[in-house]
């Protein structure tokens, strides 16, 4: 369970790397520190199943981006645990993405039937 409290997921894409590279996941989100009190404004990126089929494996690094856009990627200061994260971020993340899918699909659906009946 996540340490960390997710106030709000803000964005969520699905990315490749090139061609033949493995997918993953970007979300934008805001937390709560648990030690300042302060809002957080944070960047995950979640790969998917590792080679063992492992739904949660790890594989989810987190940054702060406001710490980010200044410039501050350095180990210990912008460092956060993405195990922490990863199993609140992925069926949040999965839904996000369901329901973008579903309403992409819905909108094809009506634009191929409004064309069917010209």
């Amino acid at each position: 369970m996540s340490r960390k409290p997710l106030t709000k997921l803000e964005a969520v894409e699905y990315h490749r790397n090139g061609i033949a590279g493995e997918g993953f996941k970007v979300a934008l989100f805001t937390m709560t520190d648990a030690n300042t009190g302060k809002e957080r404004n944070m960047l995950a990126i979640l790969f998917d199943t590792d080679e063992e089929g492992l739904e949660f494996n790890g594989r989810c690094a987190v940054l702060d981006r406001d710490m980010t856009a200044a410039g501050n990627v350095k180990f210990m200061e912008n460092s956060w645990r993405g195990d922490q994260f990863e199993e609140v971020l992925r069926p949040l993340i999965k839904r996000a993405l369901d329901e973008k899918w579903d309403a992409l699909e819905a909108r094809l659906k009506a634009q191929a039937e409004a064309r069917e009946a010209i």
